[in-house]
């Protein structure tokens, strides 16, 4: 009995070395195969990750309608302007990557006769790519014109690397010091994320199914997309899938004059 006994001791010590063995072999072989494809075994990134593609698209992939969000927002402002109907569930790219996808989109609106405008808060409906986000900064940047869009009007603000309030890609933007005050006119606003692509992935300005006052424009300066819409053009001949204009609203005080 007892050297039956010594037999299976050294049977399940044997046994218990062999899957030690195995072990070991299997996580050297993981590690080999993980180091030769680039990949970190123990390191676990921090930061967001995101349904990575080989370049930045040029519109949003998805056709779900999002939602205006009052996060971050001030309710005591007025709405001076929106335009958030009629989502289409698309948008397009207009955020700073750093490179030769560096793009723009670009929205009119009008200041009425009588009216003094000042404008607050900025807040645009927007998109992340799936996993992407959150946005660094962004530029708002207001050009006052004719129909004949950004490019061939006169700049009369900048506010560049403003931190709005981001609530999942839809953006409250608060105008720093006393924000901008505006008078009768025509106007075009743009809105700009600073993100970088990896690893934050992309932001898409939503567009609406209608379109209200002059068309949306769009530019990207490096043609990293193949559009050819290296300077302002009308956005639809940039896309493959047109849609009418940007989704947004602009909020603050307006004071009218007879």
């Amino acid at each position: 009995m007892l050297r039956n006994a010594t037999l299976q001791s050294h049977r399940d010590i044997r046994e218990r070395q062999v899957r030690v063995i195995l072990g070991e072999m299997f996580v050297q072989s993981f590690v080999r195969a993980s180091i030769l494809a680039g990949v970190s075994v123990f390191a676990v990134s921090a930061t967001p990750a995101f349904a990575a593609s080989a370049h930045p698209t040029i519109q949003s992939a998805h056709a779900n309608t999002h939602r205006t969000t009052n996060k971050g927002t001030d309710r005591r402002l007025s709405i001076l302007w929106g335009q958030t109907s009629n989502d289409s569930g698309i948008g397009i790219v207009s955020q700073n990557f750093g490179d030769e996808f560096d793009s723009a989109a670009a929205d009119d609106f009008t200041v009425d006769e009588h009216a003094v405008w000042t404008i607050k808060e900025v807040d645009v409906v927007g998109s992340y790519s799936s996993g992407g986000g959150p946005a660094i900064s962004e530029n708002v940047t207001i050009w006052k014109g004719k129909k004949n869009g950004p490019g061939g009007s006169k700049v009369i603000a900048e506010f560049d690397g403003v931190v709005g309030a981001d609530d999942n890609g839809n953006l409250a933007i608060a105008l720093p010091g006393r924000g901008l005050k505006l008078k009768r006119g025509h106007y075009w606003i743009s809105v700009v994320v600073n993100m970088p692509f990896d690893p934050n992935g992309q932001w898409f300005w939503e567009n609406q199914t209608s379109q209200e006052g002059d068309p949306a424009m769009w530019e990207n300066p490096g043609d990293g997309y193949g559009s050819g819409c290296t300077t302002w053009t009308v956005e639809t001949e940039c896309v493959a899938t047109p849609e009418g204009d940007h989704m947004f609203t602009l909020k603050g005080i307006v004071k009218l004059k007879f």
